[in-house]
């Protein structure tokens, strides 16, 4: 029993596809615990070093990471395949890597001049601007299915702060800028998934992170801001929110290879959800009326969009 057991257990994470969304799901489960360490992190230094911090840590690690896995492998494969890079490549891996950064560090400015809630409701409209950009740029198709599982989630997550997004601030300027890091994030999820077709998570997401770490240093020199950690519970904070960006954006990268970025920034919907659990848990907040309601319809939402055909390649496209 035991051993019919593991086969069929074998068998089911054999499958790519089952391998992709279970990736995801850790992604999504680890992506609840950065809101947390945020707030924990930014009691010592600036938001601008701690995103810095989330950059240039894991651009260390991949960076050494791939070099002992080239050596290894050696480096003539690895030679031939960047002699035989196209311009079109070039500048795919160069946009991601400053909208992965631009991303962040414009988010970062957005919660200087709005409210967090306001901030994170906005963020909320990055499936709609990631599935109109693989529409409008890259030939990608959305059945009538998934188009109302997105639309769906996405009022499923307004209805989660809806709460905080009426009583909050009312600054139209810093909501603006939120709304214009959610459109970087859109754009960055669809350069990586047309990167996937070439290149490996880890080299994906090292070149995202040492282009990301170049354009968020200046904001840092201009800021002026508090940049090293004073304690080491500080130090411990930034270490914990550089892993888990390693860890959330290379199981991203990952998925990006068998799922649609459209598919993926539905399911990291859930986000929210985790946070407010886990926040629960640790600071013990309190859910209300809106946070329950919320829960069902972006389950709801999320599973249309992904049992629909458009959520999953075809083999033809991978």
């Amino acid at each position: 029993m035991i051993n019919k057991l593991t086969i069929l257990q074998q068998s089911f994470l054999a499958e790519p596809k089952i391998r992709a969304i279970a990736a995801l799901a850790i992604g999504v489960l680890t992506f609840g615990f950065v809101p947390i360490l945020i707030r924990l992190g930014e009691s010592e230094i600036s938001a601008t070093a701690v995103i810095f911090h989330r950059l240039w840590i894991p651009t260390i690690i991949l960076g050494l990471w791939n070099g002992l896995f080239n050596v290894r492998k050696g480096l003539d494969a690895d030679f031939n395949r960047w002699q035989g890079l196209n311009p079109r490549t070039l500048k795919l891996l160069l946009g991601s890597g400053i909208c992965f950064g631009l991303a962040q560090q414009i988010w970062a400015i957005s919660l200087t001049q709005t409210s967090v809630a306001n901030s994170a409701l906005l963020h909320n409209f990055t499936p709609l601007f990631t599935i109109l950009g693989g529409w409008l740029f890259f030939t990608q198709k959305f059945d009538r299915q998934f188009i109302i599982g997105m639309i769906i989630a996405i009022i499923g997550s307004i209805v989660l702060g809806v709460d905080d997004f009426l009583y909050g601030t009312n600054k139209i300027q810093g909501d603006g800028i939120a709304l214009v890091s959610a459109l970087f994030f859109a754009i960055y999820f669809l350069l990586i998934e047309q990167l996937r077709n070439q290149f490996s998570a880890t080299t994906i997401i090292f070149y995202c992170c040492l282009i990301g770490t170049i354009v968020v240093f200046p904001f840092l020199l201009i800021n002026q801001e508090r940049f090293l950690p004073s304690s080491l519970n500080g130090w411990l904070t930034v270490f914990g929110l550089a892993f888990t960006q390693l860890l959330i954006h290379l199981l991203i990268a990952y998925t990006l290879k068998w799922l649609s970025s459209g598919i993926v920034t539905v399911i990291l919907l859930l986000e929210p959800i985790m946070s407010a659990i886990l926040a629960g848990i640790i600071f013990a907040e309190t859910l209300d009326f809106w946070n329950i309601l919320a829960f069902p319809i972006i389950f709801l939402g999320i599973y249309l969009a992904t049992t629909s055909k458009s959520g999953i390649k075809d083999e033809a496209s991978i």
